[in-house]
């Protein structure tokens, strides 16, 4: 591409975030850019396509329901530039010319716009420093807490460092060599979000109620001191209730000596009590709400010692050669183990709703109904819906909204005649 032409995709990037009024120290929204530009949004499975621009009409784009918010978010930008560069012209583009190293012209000047209308300066400014990024020793977790800030892909990051000449191209290839699955294991000391294309936050105790903005299906690691051997844990509202619900069992009387064959009455009632004590204390029922879906739900608790380096993953095959081993101990040294210290409780909370919810945690003793709440925790996030869901919202309430032939105006006034 000249260089003409990639001065005037910047100048049209940097043009449109101005006209639009975009505040670009902020992740920027291509959809809602998309519809202040006064265009047609079709989300929808495409074949082959990640999308289009169609210069019909007032004009329109299309976006591919099939591939993850970043990608989406990504492929919008780059319509977007073609609107803007190309408006006379039917585009119709693939994985090669959003992501790819297209030989056409009119693409590479699209890949440039999308680059830096989703990746302005003052943005990557801000997220290079927060993750303490350095010209010459750029990580994998780091591109990618900079691709889930910016909101874009990981291979999007990887392209707008090389430009920002943070990274060198054999740099960049080495990267790229890095799955983006990797490098977000990578960051979060192993853990991995429930959807393995969506993104992954942290928070400890000192976010306390510090709302949190994500996306829906995105996971939240909140990581808090414990010290287990003095039986206090973070609790939430579930383990509340059930703790709350425990009933003590009574200690079971000693059995009386049997006479001519025939059971003590007396030790036939005590058996008979400590099944209805064992039932009232719920020790066959089912977890309550087991059934419930909340818009947040935990769904991996990890507790690891200080000075455990171990990884979850290999923590987790220690308990289960623990768990499945013979009763003769095993030759060789017995195993180190870290006994009394305070540790990390790492939960993983899954936001499966859009919408601003909480989850609260409570430092209290785990096994007693009557213990106090000794700290407060609470997570506070604001989820917001994945483009295939707020579009269907949209087409939803714009069906609702249609008005057909008789249907009465919205403040028509009815009179009910008994």
């Amino acid at each position: 591409m000249t260089r003409p032409k990639r001065i005037d995709a910047l100048v049209a990037a940097a043009d449109t975030l101005h006209a639009l009024d975009i505040d670009q120290e902020r992740a920027v929204d291509p959809f809602g850019a998309i519809d202040r530009l006064g265009l047609d949004l079709v989300i929808a499975k495409l074949d082959n396509l990640l999308g289009a621009v169609l210069p019909d009409g007032h004009g329109g784009v299309l976006i591919t329901s099939e591939r993850p918010v970043g990608v989406q978010r990504y492929t919008a930008a780059h319509e977007i530039g073609h609107w803007i560069l190309h408006s006379d012209h039917l585009r119709l583009d693939g994985a090669s010319e959003v992501l790819g190293n297209p030989t056409a012209e009119w693409e590479r000047q699209a890949q440039l716009f999308a680059a830096y209308f989703l990746m302005p300066p003052p943005l990557m400014e801000a997220v290079v420093a927060r993750h303490g990024v350095k010209r010459g020793n750029v990580r994998p977790e780091q591109v990618y807490l900079i691709s889930r800030d910016a909101g874009v892909s990981y291979e999007a990051a990887i392209h707008r460092l090389t430009t920002m000449e943070l990274i060198s191209r054999s740099e960049a290839a080495a990267l790229h060599r890095v799955s983006r699955l990797d490098a977000l294991k990578g960051a979060f000391d192993g853990h991995r979000p429930l959807d393995g294309y969506a993104e992954m936050w942290s928070v400890d105790e000192t976010l306390n109620q510090v709302t949190l903005p994500v996306r829906e299906g995105d996971d939240v690691l909140i990581m808090l001191p414990e010290n287990r051997t003095t039986g206090w844990r973070w609790l939430d509202e579930t383990a509340l209730r059930l703790r709350g619900a425990a009933v003590r069992r009574p200690r079971p009387a000693a059995p009386r000596p049997v006479d001519g064959g025939h059971r003590d009455q007396h030790a036939d009632a005590v058996a008979h009590f400590d099944t209805v004590v064992a039932a009232s204390a719920g020790d066959a029922q089912p977890e309550p709400y087991a059934d419930i879906e909340f818009p947040l739900t935990i769904v991996e608790d990890d507790f690891r010692v200080r000075g455990d380096v171990r990884t979850p993953r290999e923590l987790e095959r220690r308990r289960r050669d623990l768990a499945g081993r013979d009763a003769a101990m095993p030759t060789g040294e017995p195993p180190s183990v870290l006994v009394g210290q305070t540790g990390q409780r790492t939960v993983a909370v899954h936001c499966a709703e859009p919408g601003q919810w909480s989850l609260d945690l409570h430092y209290t003793h785990a096994y007693d109904p009557a213990a106090p709440s000794a700290a407060h925790y609470q997570l506070r996030v604001d989820v917001e819906p994945t483009p295939n869901h707020e579009y269907r919202l949209r087409r939803l309430a714009a069906d609702l909204d249609t008005r057909l032939p008789g249907d009465p105006a919205d403040d028509a006034v009815f009179e009910v005649k008994p």
